[in-house]
């Protein structure tokens, strides 16, 4: 096992990097044994992406399920709609025309007139899960590591699913869904982490990390074609759960984290691991050599051995100028990516045209843009194509708010503009999380992700309620959607650029970092 050398990592000095100084190199145990990356890498990395898909459908399903057919009040068939009914008369029971649209929640519990915001509660439940889960997901997987996180979640996520299927009443749907959306997200969040921890280097963890969010689009053009020929909500819930049961094979030969191995000092796994890696690597393996270089104690972030870091807490991600503005900055980026993003993704069914053919449209216009996303990151830093594409998109959802109704083709042109629009929001969805591990420094590195996942999940609160506005002006909600992108995208350009800079990790080195 020959070392060599990998990231710089700036040691600081009574909490305080001295700059002029040469950086000490830290030896990479994981790298040097099993190699930045091989085939050990590149299979779990395509075995990991599998969890994504199961995870998409169930995030995507609900648009599906929550189509209002065409009703009318049961015994004044000659009308349809609320309008036929004044405040002082109030309809017994509604029946639904199901014919094109199948039975969807709507039609099974009554979602119309003054019970039609249950629809956005029911969609909301889902995305308080995620806004929820991803606050507490990271802290399970760290204690229990990334394998077992997963294989936890993932027999959650099925049985959620599923029993979803057999609930007889909406407020159990939702309890449900709410639970749904917390595995969910943990079981994405888990399997990410563990993709990105079997790589070395950072040019490799760009590329597994962007490659991890392949199966999105596909779980886009599958769902549409599950929706299209299972119509019923039930049986659309199903097919979207029982796959999962599948990836129990995947978890039965998927390795722990060998880093995650070594930070909690569990030696003879971590060595069993590394022989499996180093073999299917085809690098040679000395065991003598391997125990040599581990730690005597588990590994320890350095950075929390300052006395400065005892005061490390929630204030610390806006104790210093630096800190203040790249927190704020930050935040204002996830909540407008999140809003324009998703409300694109999850309110296809309020868009002009098919539900279907937009969600097909959808999952297409997003595999370039993941494609692209990797030679963007490596050649052009993070802060120019995040600007970009942020802004591009939102120029698009207004243009396409802006398209006359008397225009021949205004259907097919405002679709066009909205697909535009969330192709370019394809970009910072990959781009954004990588810019935000960067900026934060080691001690607050998870909370500083976790609170931005915070102003994430506000957003998501705030997708379901976004084409309310339409009642003002059909155009509206794409115009709010465009506008706040915009800003978080020009917010991108008050932030440094981190391509090429050594990752801080104290908040004194961020500060000397970017002054």
């Amino acid at each position: 096992m020959t070392p060599r050398a990998t990231e710089p990592r700036v040691v600081p000095r009574n909490g305080v990097p001295a700059p002029n100084e040469p950086q000490p190199v830290e030896p990479d145990v994981v790298g040097d044994t099993a190699g930045d990356c091989g085939p050990w890498q590149w299979r779990i990395t395509a075995a990991l992406s599998l969890f994504y898909l199961p995870s998409t459908w169930h995030m995507t399903a609900i648009t599906f399920q929550t189509v209002t057919p065409p009703f009318f009040c049961q015994g004044y068939q000659e009308t349809a709609g609320c309008d036929q009914f004044n405040l002082t008369n109030t309809c017994e029971k509604w029946d639904f025309n199901v014919t094109t649209t199948g039975d969807t929640i709507v039609s099974e519990w009554g979602l119309v007139c003054e019970r039609e915001p249950l629809i956005n509660v029911s969609m909301m439940s889902f995305l308080l899960g995620v806004t929820v889960g991803g606050l507490v997901s990271g802290i399970l997987s760290d204690h229990f590591g990334r394998r077992k996180t997963l294989s936890i979640f993932l027999a959650v996520q099925i049985v959620c699913g599923t029993a979803i299927a057999f609930t007889p009443w909406l407020w159990l749907f939702m309890a449900l869904r709410f639970a749904l959306g917390w595995s969910c997200v943990s079981v994405v969040f888990s399997a990410f982490v563990l993709c990105m921890e079997v790589v070395g280097g950072a040019r490799w963890r760009t590329v597994a990390g962007v490659s991890f969010h392949y199966p999105v689009p596909l779980g886009y053009l599958t769902v549409a074609l599950i929706a299209y020929l299972l119509p019923a909500w039930r049986h659309l819930q199903l097919a979207a759960s029982l796959p999962a049961l599948l990836l129990f094979g995947v978890v039965a030969v998927l390795p722990e984290s060998p880093r995650w191995l070594l930070a909690v000092g569990k030696r003879k796994r971590l060595a069993r691991t590394l022989r499996s890696a180093a073999a299917t690597n085809r690098r040679p393996f000395y065991a003598e050599q391997l125990e040599a270089a581990l730690p005597v104690q588990p590994v320890v972030d350095t950075a929390n051995d300052n006395a400065d870091n005892a005061t490390i807490g929630m204030m610390s991600l806006v104790r210093t100028p630096q800190m203040r503005r790249i927190s704020l900055l930050v935040y204002a980026q996830w909540f407008s990516l999140y809003l324009a993003y998703f409300g694109i993704v999850l309110n296809l069914g309020n868009i002009e045209g098919s539900i279907h053919l937009n969600t097909v449209i959808s999952g297409l216009v997003e595999l370039p843009a993941i494609a692209l996303s990797t030679p963007l990151l490596l050649r052009h830093g993070r802060r120019v194509p995040l600007f970009g594409t942020m802004v591009a998109g939102g120029l698009f959802c207004i243009l396409a708010a802006l398209v006359p109704e008397s225009h021949a083709y205004a259907t097919k042109l405002s679709v066009g503009l909205v697909m535009m629009g969330r192709f370019a929001f394809s970009f910072p969805w990959v781009i954004l999380p990588v810019f935000t591990a960067e900026l934060f420094p080691t001690v607050v590195r998870n909370m500083g992700v976790g609170s931005a996942n915070l102003a994430a999940g506000i957003a998501l609160i705030l997708v379901p309620n976004l084409w309310n506005l339409s009642t003002i002006w059909e155009g509206l909600p794409l115009v709010v959607l465009g506008f706040l992108s915009i800003l978080g995208g020009a917010s991108v350009m008050l932030l440094p650029e981190t391509t090429k800079k050594p990752l801080p990790n104290s908040i004194e080195e961020l500060e000397q970092l970017y002054n």
